[in-house]
């Protein structure tokens, strides 16, 4: 062990803090490796260090009173950005205090990276189920509640779909003011020109920046308006 510890410091040798330096992760100090784990965390703030750990770059700096300040930073963040916002930002009044919240940001940062990355898969392999001659929905709207309707007309691919609007009734008319409960598609009444839409993950479409379209229920809507 100590002896391909020194065979690394030969190839890469790093100052560390008197006496001491970093090799592989080994801290040896006065030419032996160092066990103590407290002994360890204080040589990491006698000066300011950086290292790169799960996709983090973790800087360690000395603070008052023996504390520890340390700040962390995304570590393949975009080059050319001059000031980054940090992660995280704080001093500590140990460096054991500092060391464990540095072990929590790593593995929350881990467990994020893993979910992203799941749900990456997740799209990858999503296959919908729509085909020809099913109706979606879509509600939306800030001051009223827009509802339209949409059939679809071909099935291009697992993964998109070709849609055209289609007309909506009101079987019951007005029946409150400027609004009604009872909207319904009419099938095969044809308002729009087709257009294809890629489906996302649990079915939805995104028609624009502010709408979705899902597969319709079978119930009737609610719908308002202004004269």
């Amino acid at each position: 062990m100590r002896e391909r510890a020194f065979d690394a410091q030969e190839e890469n040798q790093e100052d560390y803090c008197a006496g001491c330096i970093r090799v592989c992760n080994v801290i040896l100090k006065d030419g032996e490796i160092c066990e103590d784990r407290e002994e360890r965390e204080k040589m990491d703030y006698q000066t300011e260090r950086k290292e790169i750990v799960g996709g983090l770059e973790i800087i360690r700096r000395p603070w008052k009173n023996d504390g520890a300040w340390i700040t962390i930073y995304k570590a393949n963040r975009k080059p050319g950005i001059l000031n980054p916002k940090p992660i995280l930002n704080l001093s500590f009044g140990t460096p054991e205090q500092a060391e464990e919240r540095i072990r929590e940001a790593i593995d929350v940062w881990i467990a994020r990276d893993e979910e992203k990355h799941g749900r990456a898969k997740a799209r990858r392999e999503y296959r919908h189920t729509l085909k020809v001659g099913d109706i979606l929905c879509s509600s939306w709207g800030y001051d009223q509640t827009n509802v339209d309707f949409y059939q679809v007309v071909a099935v291009p691919s697992v993964k998109s779909i070709t849609i055209r609007k289609i007309g909506l009734d009101l079987p019951r008319g007005e029946e409150g003011f400027m609004c009604g409960y009872s909207a319904v598609p009419m099938k095969d009444r044809f308002t729009g020109e087709p257009f294809t839409k890629r489906v996302t993950t649990g079915g939805s479409v995104k028609l624009t920046s502010y709408s979705y379209a899902w597969l319709w229920n079978g119930k009737e809507k609610y719908v308002s308006w202004y004269a």
